[in-house]
């Protein structure tokens, strides 16, 4: 089976999903995307294909050239991850297996900046023969564009066990937290400074490690320096996957400040390397995390109520034991990447074998 995937070039998700589908055998993998791809990305047999920069003034433009690529590799299914462009763009092609994956942004501010990205969205849910959810509360929202409940497939990126395990950690006196989202004034990065601040400010030993790059980058440093934490925060920025892993290992706390999320790949890899989770209250992280159960849930943009909450679990041994075990049993039984990739699979074959049934009729 050929599968077109149709994403960002730094969209983690795709680029796992499409490794992970050219190990198998009757699978061949294109990998259409806006830019040059990093080269530890181009694993196995993905044929990588650059489109190209998307901008809206020049769809027509990229919707020709895409076209001229798919006559040609002739896939069986086009998977596009991002509703309002790539998403768009996959359902101006002469073809009819359309998969759509919405990743967050798409329908949850896209469309409060502009009603043109609502009708976009409306008109690829409804070419799409599937359109591919991240969470429970993603579904919902989806629904809310009159998309039919058996038309979308709701399930997270999965987590590879294999990669990010559990490293029995012995916590010592120094608060070490760890962060791996991207640098962006969006993501309220200043909320963990400022809450490590706090804690600094109470004598309390403490490590941040914040992993990743963005446009806001410089102005954290200088934050950092203003609230007198430099010294406690190193920004590593991007790191290979293997560093990653070993950045995880040696953090007891894995925080997230986003005021919005689908389902974070990032929250479910600090699950698996046995991390206790303190993300923001927020509907993606609620499906997730159980508060006093299996991590803690903060008051958004609260950086006084996150420096708490870090306050308290480094006292509380035993919810912090607890938490982890639920969380690796979480990740092993419902999270697990190979247990998502089957699901995946099922919905592909699905797809295919109605299209051949409807073009060749017995």
């Amino acid at each position: 089976m050929k599968i077109c995937f149709l994403a960002n070039h730094q969209c983690t998700l795709a680029l796992n999903w499409a490794n992970s589908l050219s190990e198998k055998r009757n699978y061949k993998i294109y990998f259409i995307t806006d830019s040059y791809v990093r080269a530890d990305d181009k694993k196995f047999s993905i044929k990588y294909i650059n489109l190209g920069e998307f901008k809206y003034g020049k769809i027509l433009y990229q919707s020709y050239k895409l076209n001229k690529i798919v006559r040609h590799i002739k896939p069986d299914i086009i998977h596009a991850f991002y509703t309002t462009n790539f998403g768009l763009l996959s359902i101006l092609t002469n073809t009819n297996n359309h998969v759509v994956t919405v990743q967050g942004s798409d329908i949850f501010i896209e469309p409060n900046k502009s009603k043109i990205f609502y009708y976009i969205n409306k008109i690829v849910f409804k070419k799409a023969q599937k359109v591919h959810s991240m969470a429970n509360h993603m579904t919902e929202e989806i629904k809310r564009y009159g998309v039919n409940k058996n038309k979308i497939i709701t399930f997270p990126e999965g987590v590879n066990i294999q990669v990010f395990k559990n490293i029995q950690k012995y916590r010592n006196r120094t608060i070490k937290m760890i962060s791996t989202r991207r640098l962006k004034r969006f993501y309220q990065n200043d909320v963990l400074l400022k809450a490590a601040s706090t804690l600094k400010s109470k004598n309390l030993i403490i490590k941040l490690t914040i992993i990743g790059e963005g446009p806001e980058k410089e102005n954290l440093k200088k934050l950092a320096k203003e609230l007198q934490i430099q010294k406690e925060v190193q920004f590593i920025g991007y790191v290979s996957r293997q560093k990653y892993c070993k950045y995880l290992n040696e953090n007891y706390y894995y925080i997230s400040t986003s005021p919005s999320d689908g389902a974070s790949a990032s929250l479910f890899e600090a699950m698996a390397s046995g991390i206790f989770p303190i993300v923001s209250n927020i509907a993606a992280n609620k499906e997730i995390i159980k508060d006093h159960e299996n991590g803690l849930l903060f008051e958004e943009n609260n950086p006084l109520d996150l420096a708490k909450c870090l306050i308290d679990i480094h006292k509380n041994k035993k919810l912090y034991d607890k938490a982890i075990r639920k969380n690796i049993d979480l990740i092993n039984n419902v999270y697990c990447k190979d247990l998502i990739i089957s699901q995946l699979k099922e919905e592909y074959e699905k797809i295919y074998n109605n299209a051949r049934a409807y073009s060749f009729p017995m």
